[in-house]
């Protein structure tokens, strides 16, 4: 092994998610629901605000990214994702 590779063993298990697997990680069931839509009381759909110049004191270029679930029906373990996290790397 090179001074450049690293071994990380199993100290650091490789981590699927449910849209991945298909399955949930605390029952094992493949009963999902996918794209469901987490909202408040009065329905509106949950939102991530983020800031592109959050240290601006002002025009701080608020954004906001919506956002989905997926749910085991068995269960009930949800696991949320935002809809684009392309729009969050494009930060400033």
């Amino acid at each position: 092994m090179s001074a450049l590779e690293c071994n990380l063993g199993p100290r650091f298990p490789v981590i699927t998610t449910v849209k991945q697997s298909g399955r949930c990680p605390k029952c094992g069931s493949s009963e999902i629901k996918n794209g469901a839509r987490p909202c408040d009381q009065q329905g509106f759909d949950l939102q991530i605000k983020a800031f592109q110049y959050p240290t601006a004191l002002v025009f701080k270029g608020r954004y906001f990214v919506g956002m989905s679930a997926c749910v085991c029906v068995v269960c009930g373990f949800v696991e949320l994702y935002v809809d684009d996290p392309g729009v969050l790397a494009n930060d400033a």
